[in-house]
């Protein structure tokens, strides 16, 4: 199965086989940015099913770790003044 790669300007998303280096250079020209992720497919149609998958993954990741810190301080500064009005 051959590794692809992605190509992403704005919400457009192109996907290339990595050996495909005058498409790449091409799109870069265009002022799409070459994305991190690098996946194995049968086809360029599953790899992109695969990318979007990883990038909702990693959004829903984010807002959960968002969510829990934002929790997290507002329980500490009640403590703190919890602290302070019961001294």
């Amino acid at each position: 199965m051959p590794d692809y790669c992605f190509f992403q300007k704005g919400k457009d998303v192109v996907v290339l086989e990595r050996s495909d280096v005058e498409n790449a250079a091409l799109l870069a020209v265009k002022g799409f940015e070459k994305q991190f992720e690098e996946i194995e497919a049968s086809n360029p149609n599953r790899a992109l099913v695969r990318f979007k998958a990883l990038r909702h993954e990693d959004s829903t990741a984010l807002q959960t770790y968002s969510g829990n810190v934002l929790l997290m301080s507002a329980v500490s500064v009640i403590g703190l003044l919890a602290a302070l009005i019961l001294r």
